[in-house]
């Protein structure tokens, strides 16, 4: 999975001083191997990756936004656009969907 982090400085509301954010555009393609598996074990690893992205979207720790990109970019399937305020929570949550089971099938 190719991936792009950017910082800025925003600020948040309740009167705390200004956060660093950062932003992160990963792209993601799968593997043809993956297409070719049974369609319940596709499922269940869309389902299984689906809550990795759950466990990871939450209020003032990150944002993440998905998109499928098939039939527009030849070169990646889908796009994670996610904005956090600590560069160790887009490693932590990159790792996390890298040991999933669609994980493995990720270029």
């Amino acid at each position: 999975m190719k991936s792009e982090t950017r910082s800025s400085s925003a600020h948040l509301t309740g009167g705390e001083g200004p956060r660093r954010q950062f932003v992160n555009f990963s792209f993601g393609k799968l593997d043809r191997e993956w297409r070719r598996l049974p369609r319940e074990e596709r499922d269940e690893h869309r389902r299984e990756f689906r809550e990795v992205l759950r466990h990871w979207s939450q209020p003032n720790t990150m944002k993440i936004l998905t998109y499928c990109t098939i039939g527009i970019r030849g070169e990646c399937d889908f796009l994670l656009w996610r904005i956090c305020y600590s560069l160790d929570c887009l490693q932590e949550m990159a790792a996390h969907l890298a040991r999933s089971p669609m994980g493995g099938y990720l270029t």
